[in-house]
């Protein structure tokens, strides 16, 4: 019995070219190829997008580890404002693991992200979209000379003059699939040879065979998948960021949002909070059972108080709640460590929950949590 077919512009393989007890034929290798090209090259796996970012001084802050070998990625940032004249600027700052930066002021950081203004005025009959948003591209290849650390971290500061009443209503990150691929690469379709008939060259182009399309598939594997993103709160211990102070578990509530603002805090809303609910579509790749996938998190996190907090995900997995003990920093936000956990594969549609909870070790102690970072961790 075969899987559905998954859904987003998955790669479709027929059933009847992957038997087994039959002669190897073309429509075999083909499919295996086109499957590891798509997976590995032509799907972008890593993703954020930051909602109804209101200005602030403090910066909204997502998480990022770049795929094995993606070379670009594309940022947008749209407006969402009122009639009559508005402005409002984005300011972006790059920072790794090892503390390493690229300021907005770099070459690297396109226009729109260095806090340069946007103004509007909108005439009548043309299409706001086209009006308010700002969009650029980064060369991820060029940023890891400075950013040597894999875990990035991006922080867009947004401003508006006195007066401007507009707010980011997204800011979006994506990665962009290679339609090229170089021949120092060991895997991937080499655009030279991409004509219909060629050969699958291995990495060093000089032989044909089964070892190129092997490392394809291997770099598809790899490839992991951003499965949750959540950073649509500024860093500030204010008590709009979602937190918790409670010697017990349970869910990080912010204060109610102000008219207009969503995604304030981290709790289903319900008279009685309990933590948040997000559903995540899993990528089967090794385990088919309640043990799950393995996949990994972290928070990007404050507690203040003196004390110690710990954060917990629960998931569908069988070993499941997931904790990560004993946090505690000098009064300003910093990622944790990566917590490392599974997501069920035998649910529905591959399907699985992810519901993230807090405790601290006394009362007077609060943890704050202003991004979550949850991703694929395939071996």
């Amino acid at each position: 019995m075969s899987e559905p077919v998954a859904p987003l512009g998955a790669p479709v393989l027929a059933f009847t070219a992957t038997v087994t007890g039959a002669v190897v034929r073309s429509p075999h290798l083909v499919g295996w190829a086109h499957a590891a090209n798509v997976c590995a090259l032509r799907m972008p796996a890593k993703r954020f997008q930051i909602d109804r970012a209101a200005p602030s001084s403090d910066p909204y802050v997502a998480g990022y580890t770049r795929s094995p070998g993606a070379r670009y990625a594309r940022i947008r940032w749209a407006m969402l404002a009122d009639v009559g004249w508005q402005s409002l600027s984005v300011d972006l700052t790059i920072t790794d693991g090892a503390g390493n930066s690229v300021a907005s002021s770099s070459a690297l950081i396109p226009n729109g992200f260095k806090a340069d203004a946007l103004v509007i005025a909108p005439p009548t009959g043309i299409p706001a979209a086209d009006l308010r948003q700002r969009t650029g591209y980064l060369d991820l290849e060029a940023l890891a000379a400075t950013l040597v650390d894999p875990d990035w971290s991006f922080a867009f500061v947004v401003a508006r003059p006195t007066g401007s009443s507009a707010i980011a209503d997204r800011i979006e990150f994506t990665e962009l699939p290679r339609d090229l691929v170089s021949s120092a690469d060991d895997y991937g379709l080499v655009t030279a040879d991409g004509d219909p008939g060629d050969p699958i060259y291995a990495g060093d182009e000089t032989e044909t065979g089964f070892v190129r399309l092997k490392h394809a598939e291997d770099a598809a594997r790899l490839t992991q998948r951003a499965y949750l993103a959540l950073a649509h709160w500024s860093a500030t211990a204010a008590s709009t960021t979602p937190n918790r102070s409670a010697t017990s578990w349970g869910p990080l509530v912010a204060a109610a949002p102000a008219s207009g603002y969503t995604y304030q805090s981290l709790d289903d809303g319900a008279g009685t909070p309990a933590g948040a609910i997000y559903q995540t579509r899993i990528r089967n790749i090794a385990a088919t059972s309640a043990a799950g996938e393995a996949c990994r998190v972290r928070f990007y996190y404050r507690v203040t108080g003196g004390g110690t907090a710990d954060l917990r995900v629960k998931t569908g997995a069988t070993g499941s709640p997931f904790v990560l003990s004993s946090l505690a920093t000098a009064g300003s936000f910093a990622w944790s460590d990566w917590l490392s956990l599974a997501a069920k594969t035998n649910g529905t549609d591959q399907l699985d929950s992810y519901t993230p909870e807090a405790q601290t070790s006394d009362t007077s102690t609060r943890v704050y949590v202003a991004s979550v970072q949850l991703d694929e961790d395939v071996p």
